[in-house]
């Protein structure tokens, strides 16, 4: 596992969250390993760090910030979500995890709003061990899940973050998913293991 306070200065996970997606990645089947909001490369370097270079990664995110939200996004008063916010570039992702010590021979950047990218990554993407989704926004969610859940293999694990704090993905979440079988990961969000 990744030193969790080096993680702290790229990431704002808990250390609990942290350690449940290292957990997972550890014993998620064989397939790739596909991350949806990026943003400054926290989960990815968890994601990287437990994969230790056995599965290919793939690391989603338009690296231009946030887009338009839409009115099923429903936020808490305390976080300002504008258009444009929370971005990053590929290049300061890729410092951020390099300057962690994590080797990037696996990891493949897929940039682009998801209406826009998910589509022709569906084509090539393969089969999917753990879908990790962090990306804020109901119709980013539902483009990712449309897309990317019928690449999932059997005991695939999806994981979300942010289902108890942001109303769009929570709405995204629980109309695609059975909430009797979604797994809390403490108040930051939730696990779904995929069983055809």
């Amino acid at each position: 596992m990744i030193d969790i306070k080096a993680l702290e200065k790229i990431s704002s996970h808990s250390p609990a969250y942290a350690n449940m997606l290292d957990a997972l990645c550890r014993i998620a089947p064989p397939g790739a390993i596909v991350e949806c909001g990026v943003y400054r490369g926290g989960s990815a370097a968890v994601i990287i760090s437990a994969c230790e270079g056995h599965n290919k990664i793939y690391l989603c995110d338009s690296f231009e910030g946030f887009p338009d939200h839409t009115p099923d996004d429903i936020y808490p008063a305390n976080i300002k979500v504008e258009k444009g916010s929370c971005k990053i570039t590929i290049d300061g992702v890729k410092s951020n995890l390099q300057n962690l010590g994590l080797n990037l021979k696996n990891v493949n950047f897929v940039p682009g709003f998801f209406e826009d990218s998910m589509p022709a990554f569906a084509e090539v993407v393969g089969p999917i061990a753990l879908l990790h989704f962090d990306a804020d926004f109901y119709n980013s969610a539902k483009t990712i899940f449309q897309y990317l859940l019928p690449k999932l293999v059997k005991g695939a694990f999806v994981v979300i973050h942010d289902y108890y704090s942001f109303l769009g993905v929570k709405k995204a979440v629980d109309e695609t998913f059975d909430s009797k079988k979604l797994t809390p990961i403490g108040q930051e969000g939730v696990y779904y293991e995929y069983n055809i």
